[in-house]
C-alpha cells in the first residue's frame, strides 16, 4: 500500500464509500471504483467464501481524462 500511496484507513474509506462494482474478467474478481482525495481508484476484490473475508488484490488510481 505504501508504494501506491494510500495508507489502510485509506482504503477503507474507499471502500466504505465506493461508487460501483462490477465482475472483472476473471469470475472469482470484482473491480470496485471509488475516490481518494478527490481523485478515481480502482480496488480488485477477491471474496474467500470459505472464510468469509474479501481480499484485497490490489489497489490503483485512474488516470482523469481531461
Amino acid at each position: 500500500m505504501r508504494q501506491r500511496g494510500f495508507s489502510e484507513t485509506a482504503l477503507r474509506r474507499m471502500l466504505f464509500a465506493f461508487h460501483g462494482i462490477r465482475p472483472t474478467d476473471d469470475p472469482a474478481r470484482w473491480a470496485v471504483d471509488a475516490a481518494l482525495d478527490s481523485r478515481p481508484w480502482r480496488v480488485i476484490l477477491e471474496p474467500d467464501l470459505g472464510s468469509r473475508v474479501v481480499v484485497v488484490i490490489t489497489a490503483y488510481p485512474l488516470e482523469q481524462r481531461p
